[in-house]
């Protein structure tokens, strides 16, 4: 399981909200570099995974107190101060270690999220080409600034509808730009109210397309519908247990999430499913907001047993996680219970 710290700043001063706006990538050590050892980074993860801040924060202080040069308890120390509201703080961290560590593209990445936060958007932009200058291979950066660049279109178009709301052409623009940012939420009593003298536009409008342009083309001639077959009910089903699941998790609603659990449910690791559940409801509830996201869920099925593989993307506070998964799941008279994971 690759485990990577997250920063999720606050909603968007813009006119809708972001989730989270920006992800911030591991920091990927170079060598020759003061790094920690696993177990004291290990045990510092533990702790933020645990909602234990203030106590992860004293043990990278003390660890740094006596190792200074340390490049990855510096990264970590910066994340805590963001994580902890003091964006001044780790702002200071992160420029210090672009400035110690030109070459590294993570600091800048982090202080892209940290700028962006706070409304400084071409701030943010600058900051994030020089992490693509000092690191051309770096995907992160990339898709953080195609983000910032949507971001920003979407509140010009905003703000283009404040001045002329007549014009039709802008509503659906800003509506479509809006739901390509990450959370994919806009405030839509903030454009009713500076739409609603307007008229409806015609049309909505088109899906994004890979390589479109703001200019309207004509459409090619339709290619042929090649009719595939229906999904099995099973499929369907096994799909929308785990969507359910998913949702479930992401909001904190534990009767739900372990509701989703077969009590023929085998935990890995040893564990009972009574302690098992204790420890889902300690790592569960009451945590910094969760997002639980799945891609590309294929499922399988034999008779009565079922597999639904999936990539899983999590974010919670200061940690983040991206892995692929395997639900194992049995059919309980008319439902679909899950009896199994496993995790890569």
């Amino acid at each position: 399981m690759l485990m990577t710290p997250a920063f999720s700043p606050a909603s968007s001063p813009a006119r809708f909200k972001l989730n989270r706006l920006l992800c911030i990538m591991a920091l990927g050590l170079a060598s020759g570099l003061s790094l920690a050892s696993a177990d004291e980074a290990g045990e510092i993860s533990r702790l933020l995974n645990e909602g234990r801040v203030e106590q992860a924060s004293t043990k990278v202080d003390n660890y740094l107190r006596a190792n200074p040069g340390d490049v990855q308890m510096r990264f970590m120390q910066g994340l805590i101060a963001a994580e902890q509201h003091k964006s001044e703080r780790a702002i200071k961290i992160f420029t210090e270690l672009t400035r110690d560590h030109p070459n590294l593209p993570e600091p800048y990445n982090n202080l892209a999220v940290l700028y962006a936060a706070q409304g400084q958007d071409q701030k943010a932009v600058e900051v994030l080409e020089k992490a693509i200058r000092v690191s051309p291979g770096y995907p992160t950066a990339y898709e953080n600034l195609g983000d910032l660049y949507v971001r920003m279109a979407a509140e010009l178009y905003g703000k283009s509808l404040e001045l002329d709301a007549s014009n039709k052409a802008l509503e659906p623009k800003f509506a479509q730009l809006s739901r390509l940012l990450p959370g994919g939420d806009i405030d839509q009593q903030a454009l009713s109210a500076r739409t609603k003298d307007a008229p409806a536009a015609s049309q909505p409008a088109p899906s994004p397309q890979s390589g479109s342009s703001a200019i309207a083309a004509k459409e090619p001639p339709a290619s042929p519908v090649v009719q595939e077959a229906a999904p099995s009910p099973d499929v369907e089903q096994i799909k929308s247990v785990v969507t359910r699941w998913a949702r479930a998790w992401e909001s904190q609603d534990l009767e739900s999430y372990l509701g989703a659990y077969s009590e023929q449910f085998v935990p890995a690791g040893g564990l009972s499913l009574d302690k098992w559940k204790i420890q889902r409801r300690q790592r569960i509830v009451g945590r910094p907001d969760i997002t639980v996201k799945i891609h590309e869920v294929k499922v399988s099925v034999q008779g009565d047993t079922a597999s639904a593989r999936f990539r899983q993307d999590y974010a919670s506070g200061v940690v983040k996680d991206s892995v692929h998964k395997t639900l194992r799941m049995k059919r309980e008279g008319d439902a679909w219970r899950i009896v199994g994971e496993t995790t890569s």
